[in-house]
């Protein structure tokens, strides 16, 4: 008994140095599940990772167990089972799908790291949006488990899945974990920025901290001016700390939110100040228009006590980005452990919408896309059939079309047994309002051989696709498979088995994942990452694997169209225009931001009316999506869609090098009803590459916003109520008013 009191006073030291500052005895965990009249205790066989192994979960002060077992793992807090040394009969992956349209590769390790007693888990998936050569992914990497290194790796691939090059993360970061990597807006710089969120241990609690490429993934440098997690968490405002943090981008061009960046997250209090649980602890959500410096506030989901009153715990959020703009979070909120006790009355798929970019959310204790029967439920970081710990982990996305939404998540198929867990998946058609009975992607007919870690992706002509990982002949054995639905999610095809297969280990992280882009020519990309075991790799050794397949969709990217002698507009020039000064400022001070604005009338573009605008300062005017790229291109433009661009070029309207005070945006209104004209008037600074002098002087040129405003730009687009006519007046502009391309 010694003994055990040694080994927990040991982590607790470990606990105050890493996480939370507990001091937990262990008759206190007893304590806490008496009060609570909690009566589900586990056996050995249910809540060890092995029944002759302690990982040392339970021994945790229950303000640590409800932490993913993968940031557990990475403090070195628990120790998994070492590899098996059970043989495992080696099936390769299929070669092909001859039954669908997905034309696959061949598996590729990404993680790709020297063979060594090191693990590489939790594989992130970052297909471009419409490059389909180009791909991100990343993850875990720890050199064991009794005193690890961890630090998180970025992956980039430039030939389509085929080849990886990979590095450690560049920020100043101990011990690290949950990597992440998104294509951030797609109208910057080339479509070639992205982002990389990691989890930071330091002295005493847990930061988000954020990484930014500007050559499509080459090169990496850390984001050190962020303000990504500086919150103050209630009742002691200090610090929080965080957990389960993925990053999701708006890759839809008709979205009012297009190019904004989310990230989903658990944030914590970090004063256990009730037997050493968080009294604030929630998921929820906060974005970035600027790549990753300036995040909104965040936006919790789900009462912050639930876990300190031993109701639920909520983690795991996932995302799904409709084409309106609208985001429905998905997440688990259900049972956990005190201990080896169980509390909590049964898993719950929770979901929550926000029709304004994450700034607000609709939702409520009977948001639910699915409650979960108790006896089948999987209990929070309990052990699977295979060995290794669990949970239920949803993910939800949205179609890129019609915006429905698909939820993907765990349960038991038989109550009461964990071998029979599978996928369930349900559909809704109303944004979350109302959700399908659910189905089984794949109903395993042996009921023994468990499913774990489903992730769901919608691609353009409507079919679902899902991936998950399962048992293979005995649950010590398992492969990565997929299926898909070309009926909107009624019926799903045979499992299509992606890895060869490979043993479980202690450690096979908390999740997988899938990403769909590369839309060029009427195809898409789909991108599947998984963590297989390595037989050479020592007790824990681990990679992240890959495989990529193409698809025709049937909806080829735009082309450009050349004017006719018969053109689609009437077009009239006049030499004496007056600019209508705008007197309204609409806020618009900024570099590369959108600003919304009502229209005092209904104003109709080709087929469509509109009462709002999205004034872009790059020079743009979109009804229904503005991009507002600053580099200016041909059109058609996937960036853009009903939108007039009276002067779309790189331009300033929040006067960052002087000599444009008034820069901004402005608005008035002339006439009467139901004759009036509606101004919208820029005034900004325009950068010029060629430019060889201005206030500001660079290698590649100057900010040519010289003085007595001789190379000011300024112009106004007009609207005419009651009519499809537009005017667009220039005043100032340099050049003679020619933008080059």
């Amino acid at each position: 008994m010694k003994q055990l009191e040694l080994r927990i006073s040991t982590r607790l030291l470990m606990v105050s140095a890493l996480v939370i500052g507990a001091t937990l005895l262990i008759s206190g965990a007893t304590r806490i599940a008496q009060s609570a009249n909690l009566s589900t205790t586990l056996n050995a066989s249910s809540n060890t990772s092995d029944n002759n192994f302690d990982d040392g979960y339970n021994e945790l002060p229950p303000g640590l167990q409800g932490f993913s077992y993968s940031t557990l793992v990475v403090s070195g807090l628990v120790h998994p089972r070492p590899a098996s040394t059970k043989p495992v009969t080696i099936f390769p992956p299929s070669p092909s799908l001859p039954f669908s349209n997905v034309s696959w590769g061949n598996p590729v390790n990404i993680s790709n790291y020297p063979v060594g007693t090191h693990g590489s888990t939790e594989p992130s998936a970052a297909m471009h949006p419409t490059d389909p050569l180009l791909a991100l992914s990343g993850g875990n990497w720890q050199n064991g488990f009794s005193s690890p290194t961890a630090i998180v790796r970025i992956e980039n691939s430039n030939t389509g899945g085929n080849t990886w090059t990979g590095r450690f993360w560049p920020n100043n970061c101990p011990q690290s974990a949950d990597g992440v990597a998104v294509w951030a807006n797609q109208a910057i710089n080339g479509g070639h920025t992205a982002l990389y969120s990691g989890l930071c241990m330091d002295a005493s609690i847990i930061h988000v901290q954020l990484s930014k490429s500007t050559d499509a993934g080459s090169n990496w440098g850390a984001i050190t001016n962020t303000n990504v997690d500086n919150d103050s968490c209630p009742p002691a405002q200090g610090p929080c700390t965080h957990d389960r943090e993925y990053l999701w981008t708006d890759h839809n061009p008709t979205s009012p939110y297009y190019g904004r960046t989310y990230i989903t997250e658990v944030v914590a209090s970090n004063d256990p100040d009730k037997n050493n649980i968080p009294s604030n602890w929630t998921v929820g959500l906060r974005w970035t228009t600027d790549q990753g410096t300036t995040w909104s506030t965040y936006v919790p989901l789900n009462t912050p006590y639930e876990y300190q009153q031993l109701l639920n715990i909520n983690e795991f959020a996932s995302l799904a980005i409709e084409p309106n703009g609208h985001i429905v979070e998905v997440w688990r909120r259900g049972r956990g452990l005190v201990g080896n006790v169980a509390f909590g009355d049964t898993d719950k798929v929770m979901w929550a919408r926000s029709t304004d970019g994450g700034s607000t959310f609709t939702t409520s204790d009977s948001s639910r896309v699915y409650t979960v029967p108790t006896n089948q439920s999987i209990i929070w970081n309990t052990a699977s059939p295979g060995g290794f710990r669990w949970s239920d982990a949803p993910n939800v996305a949205a179609d890129p079309v019609n915006g429905y939404l698909y939820a993907v998540w765990l349960q038991y198929r038989t109550p009461s047994t964990p071998e029979s867990a599978a996928v369930y998946l349900s559909k809704s058609t109303d944004e979350g309002n109302t959700w399908s009975t659910p189905v089984i992607p794949y109903n395993n007919p042996n009921p023994n051989l468990f499913q774990y870690f489903p992730w769901v992706q919608v691609s353009n002509d409507h079919v679902v696709h899902v991936t998950f990982s399962g048992a293979v002949g005995n649950n010590t054995t398992a492969a990565h498979f997929y299926v898909q639905s070309t009926d909107g999610g009624a019926s799903f095809s045979p499992p299509f088995q992606l890895s060869s297969t490979y043993a479980t280990q202690g450690f096979m992280g908390d999740y997988e994942a899938m990403s769909i882009g590369g839309n060029s020519n009427g195809q898409e990309t789909v991108m599947t990452t998984w963590t297989q075991s390595n037989p050479n790799g020592g007790d824990y050794g681990n990679d992240r694997w890959g495989r990529f397949g193409t698809f025709g969709t049937g909806q080829p990217t735009p082309t450009p169209t050349q004017c006719t002698t018969n053109p689609n507009y009437n077009i009239s020039v006049t030499a004496n225009a007056t600019i209508v000064p705008g007197t309204t400022d609409i806020q618009n001070h900024t570099d590369n931001g959108v600003t919304f604005i009502n229209l005092p009338f209904n104003y109709t573009l080709y087929d469509q009316s509109f009462n709002t605008a999205i004034v872009g300062s790059n020079g743009t005017l979109g009804f229904a999506g503005n991009g507002n790229s600053d580099t200016n291109a041909c059109l058609p433009t996937n960036t853009m869609n009903y939108a007039i661009l009276p002067y779309w070029d790189n331009l300033y309207t929040n006067n960052p090098f002087g000599g444009c005070d008034d820069c901004g945006v402005y608005t008035s209104t002339s006439g009467n009803a139901p004759n009036r004209i509606f101004n919208i008037e820029w005034k900004a600074c325009e950068y010029d590459p060629n430019a060889s002098a201005g206030p500001i002087q660079g290698p590649q040129g100057a900010f040519a916003c010289g003085t007595g405003g001789t190379v000011r730009v300024d112009f106004e687009v007009q609207l005419y109520e009651g009519q499809t006519r537009f005017d667009a007046i220039y005043g100032g502009v340099p050049y003679n008013g020619l933008v080059q391309l």
